[in-house]
């Protein structure tokens, strides 16, 4: 990511197709949304920044945290920064909870 603008549409574009699987009920992976923001933007969202990309995808007020469902491929949880990002923001309930609460949301 080189400006803020890209930013802004990565940051677009990851929440886009975050909300595309919540609707679906399903979760989706942190390789799957960077091959997406590359996709559009030809662009590769360095690990370094990835995090604050996701956490990013939470800023619309929605009243729940659509992060929840952006998993790892290899056993299907989120980052191990996501329960202490969780909990920062005021959401203490488990994993699954909030996955559930962001697909009745969304769906």
């Amino acid at each position: 990511v080189k400006t803020p603008k890209e930013w802004e549409r990565a940051v677009e574009i990851a929440r886009l197709v975050t909300v595309t699987r919540a609707k679906r009920r399903d979760t989706i992976t942190y390789g799957e949304i960077k091959w997406a923001i590359y996709d559009e933007l030809r662009m590769l969202v360095g690990h370094s920044m990835f995090a604050d990309l996701v956490m990013a995808v939470n800023e619309k007020p929605d009243g729940v945290l659509l992060s929840s469902i952006i998993v790892h491929q290899d056993d299907g949880v989120p980052g191990e920064g996501f329960l202490p990002y969780a909990r920062e923001m005021g959401f203490d309930s488990p994993v699954a909870t909030l996955q559930r609460q962001v697909y009745e949301h969304f769906g």
